[in-house]
């Protein structure tokens, strides 16, 4: 009989003059890893002390009474953010499963922590707060100013910053994946100190994409002391905000180990194959099958879209690229016996430098690729700078900017496209626009409800069924009979290379 490993839990607490505090919450823990410990959890304490009165000594006398497992991490005086961030980095040394923190003062519960793990395991989260302001959390003997305050900055930091769907980010009782803590010691989070850290750290990992929920929780009064958080502290909160908002666009692209977020909706959506043709009837509608002879595919993904390419142009040579390793292994396995398909793990630029020599192509295509692009102009041009005269550009990207929500933030999308800019770096590139028409009107409400109203972050397989079987066929039915509707999640766009490009 096979013994399953542990679930390894390392807690984080930070602690400032905490001496009269810290051995009932370290009883507390004791509890709470009793139970855990029936779950098949282990439980190891850091204990970061930032150079405070002799808390360190009466918790590690209290661990061994406990028989806690305990390790001390010295402080250096640099303030709560910096101190959290030291014990992330020690803890993560020991390759936890999850990182759980919380204050040394009492007010959160240790015997919630079985709670948090259960959610944060069945979740798969990245982030799982302990609420104070998710339904059904709590605030006793909180005073009304108190709670007023901290309720209005949770509601400006997320106005201000654009975060979705976090009602508590000012809390530090939360459990961390592994993922997330790397993130965070590789992020500019470190720049943002003190309080500020925890509104920080949820408004970057869910800009990159990380799964965050709340689970609510009863916030109690303190056994001891009074609260560090001050005026200065509140100050530094709210100044730190409109950064913060810029700091997002950074994270929502970081190149980090993370690697490609949405990797899950990608596999999900590669198998929605009328879907995948319908992208490319409406894209490419108008084309002869018989100019086209030489085709790239940029940014192809697990190969579904060159599936559909495959199946309108049967005899032409199609090029796919794709710049992310994993994306390129898959699509290099589904299209590997096809000896007129090449599969290339680079970027259009770089192809592009390596087959200077080569002929000119009948088509590029972007489909769901130039909202990841930065320099989606500079893209544009050099597809343009591919194609012969009277080649052709087919192009979908997502509409309506005002859809954008935390989805594309997960995707890496710099942005959702108006008819006018696209039109607009269509014609900086040189090229001449065909058409540009709105795709999908039907698919606009139920986006908005669930990636706007609803604040999710991905879509199950369950949706995609839906999606496939019910909203395909009715969006191909309305677009067969109104080609030109005034709305539309997505834009379809076809270009061409005019007999001179211009500049």
């Amino acid at each position: 009989m096979t013994t399953q490993a542990p679930w390894r839990m390392v807690v984080v607490l930070v602690s400032y003059n905490e001496a009269r505090s810290i051995v009932p919450v370290l009883t507390e823990i004791k509890e709470a890893s009793v139970a855990l410990a029936l779950s098949n959890v282990e439980v190891e304490v850091l204990l970061v002390d930032d150079s405070s009165d002799d808390t360190p000594d009466i918790a590690r006398a209290t661990a061994d009474q406990l028989g806690l497992k305990f390790d001390l991490v010295r402080g250096t005086s640099s303030g709560l953010g910096q101190a959290m961030l030291r014990g992330m980095r020690e803890a993560l040394q020991r390759e936890p499963h999850s990182i759980v923190t919380l204050d040394a003062d009492g007010q959160h519960n240790p015997l919630m922590i079985p709670t948090l793990h259960r959610a944060f395991a069945a979740r798969d989260d990245d982030i799982l707060i302990g609420s104070r302001w998710a339904r059904g959390g709590t605030s006793p003997g909180t005073s009304w100013f108190r709670t007023t305050g901290s309720r209005l900055g949770n509601r400006i930091f997320r106005v201000v910053t654009g975060t979705r769907g976090v009602r508590d980010a000012t809390t530090s009782f939360r459990v961390y994946s592994p993922r997330a803590v790397g993130f965070l010691l590789h992020s500019r989070s470190e720049r943002f100190e003190g309080y500020s850290f925890f509104s920080t750290s949820v408004a970057l990992c869910e800009a990159a994409g990380l799964r965050i929920s709340e689970v609510p929780i009863t916030f109690r009064p303190r056994y001891s002391g009074t609260s560090k958080f001050n005026r200065s502290e509140a100050i530094k909160f709210f100044t730190t905000l409109p950064t913060l908002r810029a700091e997002r666009r950074m994270a929502m692209n970081i190149d980090s180990e993370l690697g490609y977020l949405a990797s899950d909706e990608l596999a999900l959506l590669s198998n929605a194959k009328r879907w995948n043709r319908l992208l490319i009837d409406e894209t490419l509608d108008g084309i002869d099958a018989g100019e086209i002879s030489n085709v790239i595919e940029v940014g192809c993904g697990h190969g579904a879209i060159l599936t559909a390419l495959r199946s309108r142009f049967p005899g032409a040579r199609i090029v796919g690229l794709e710049p992310d390793p994993a994306n390129f292994e898959i699509a290099s396995v589904t299209h590997a016996g096809d000896d007129r398909m090449v599969v290339l793990n680079t970027t259009l630029a770089g192809y592009l430098a390596d087959h200077r020599d080569d002929e000119p192509h009948d088509l590029v295509v972007f489909l769901n690729v130039l909202e990841h692009i930065e320099e989606d102009g500079e893209e544009l041009r050099l597809a343009a700078g591919a194609l012969r005269q009277g080649g052709w550009v087919g192009i979908l990207v997502p509409a309506l900017p005002s859809l954008y929500g935390p989805i594309d933030m997960k995707s890496g999308h710099f942005r959702r496209y108006s008819e006018k800019q696209l039109a607009d770096i269509i014609a900086r590139a040189g090229l001449e626009s065909i058409r540009i028409r709105h795709l999908d009107a039907l698919g606009v409400v139920p986006y908005w409800i669930n990636y706007r109203l609803l604040n999710k972050s991905g879509i199950s397989g369950g949706g995609v069924w839906a999606f496939e079987n019910v909203f395909v066929p009715a969006t191909r039915f309305v677009t067969r009979r109104a080609k030109n509707l005034p709305l539309g999640k997505n834009l379809v766009a076809l270009a061409r290379r005019p007999e001179r490009i211009a500049g």
